[in-house]
């Protein structure tokens, strides 16, 4: 199931990026899909972790609004906020292309929270998807690979504990991207 998700919101990466080694700006490609993008304060102490969730609102039978909804903590320049945007488009895509099996209400089919790095291991198979997705939108396997090549050739050993937290640390500033999902992603790629 996990792997089967994948492809198919994969597939929408690769069919709105022009080149495999371009990242994806989550906010065009909200838009490309009509998918509007929403702030707001999630004041109530249940949502205090909260930092995102997608909305889906049925208007009639055949018409949909579809909400991202961002924690207004969260401004466009902070590492997480792309991140945000990329694994909710990825709740978008799992609901869309399976043609929203869900009954014919209005819902918040997903809330994401700050998660530790351990636990961002041990997620559910949607949330996992969501977040591959993510990091295969903002992380591309070409630009990652030779941003990773480019710190080793510099000095950095990805296989000492130092080179490797240095190397995380650079390339998530570069892809302004959690450290957490770059370390993922490296792992992900075979690099640790």
């Amino acid at each position: 199931m996990h792997n089967d998700m994948f492809d198919k919101i994969k597939k929408a990466i690769v069919d709105f990026r022009k080149a495999p080694d371009k990242t994806v700006n989550p906010i065009s490609m909200a838009r490309y899909h009509g998918v509007k993008i929403a702030h707001a304060s999630f004041d109530h102490p249940k949502l205090k972790n909260l930092i995102g969730y997608y909305k889906i609102e049925v208007l009639d039978n055949t018409k949909y609004n579809h909400t991202i909804c961002c924690s207004d903590t969260i401004q466009p320049n902070n590492k997480w906020y792309a991140f945000v945007l990329a694994h909710e488009l990825g709740h978008h895509f799992m609901y869309v292309m399976d043609i929203l099996q869900f009954p014919k209400q209005s819902m918040i089919v997903d809330g994401l929270s700050l998660r530790t790095f351990e636990t961002l291991k041990n997620l559910n198979a949607y949330e996992t998807a969501c977040n591959m997705f993510a990091r295969e939108m903002l992380l591309p396997v070409i630009l990652f690979l030779k941003g990773i090549e480019h710190y080793s050739s510099i000095g950095f050993n990805v296989r000492t504990e130092s080179g490797k937290n240095s190397i995380i640390s650079l390339l998530s500033n570069d892809f302004n991207v959690p450290e957490d999902h770059v370390h993922l992603r490296m792992e992900e790629l075979g690099v640790l």
